[in-house]
């Protein structure tokens, strides 16, 4: 836990410091700010200590809750309800590194806003589809011909 502190701080550190450079240039535009990643590992309350800091030096941007890389999946909706309270919520708030179609409204319901993976693009890029019920795979021989919708329960005409 003493490492993920160190690098929690300094990551504070950094973001501070960028931030006072992007607020001095004045070349900057408002429709392009810097925003911060959450840190902390897999320990909640190094989450809850990083969040004010960053919510302070990001003035314009959207802190957010990251996740990490390798984290347990049942680990990460709490790791993102522990600084639900904290970051504005006047300002989107991002999660990175989730995006299983089943798990959106998990996140959503912890007050997410935006979500990005590099799972679902990946995984559609080499022809895997994510349906109500589960992955297809595009590519497989049996839907060369298929006229049928890849997911009967998806509406078309939203």
């Amino acid at each position: 836990m003493e490492y993920a502190r160190q690098s929690m701080q300094r990551t504070v550190r950094w973001a501070a410091q960028a931030s006072r450079h992007y607020h001095r240039n004045s070349k900057n535009t408002p429709a392009r700010t810097p925003s911060s990643i959450v840190q902390g590992s897999m320990f909640p309350d190094l989450r809850r200590e990083c969040a004010p800091p960053f919510s302070i030096s990001m003035r314009k941007g959207t802190p957010s809750a990251g996740l990490s890389v390798g984290e347990p999946r049942p680990l990460r909706p709490r790791n993102v309800e522990a600084t639900e309270s904290i970051l504005p919520r006047s300002k989107p708030r991002y999660a990175m590194g989730v995006g299983m179609p089943a798990e959106l409204p998990e996140y959503v319901a912890r007050g997410i806003d935006m979500m990005d993976w590099r799972l679902p693009s990946r995984n559609a890029r080499n022809g895997y589809l994510f349906t109500s019920h589960g992955r297809v795979i595009i590519k497989h021989a049996q839907y060369k011909d298929d006229p049928r919708p890849i997911d009967e329960n998806c509406n078309a005409n939203l």
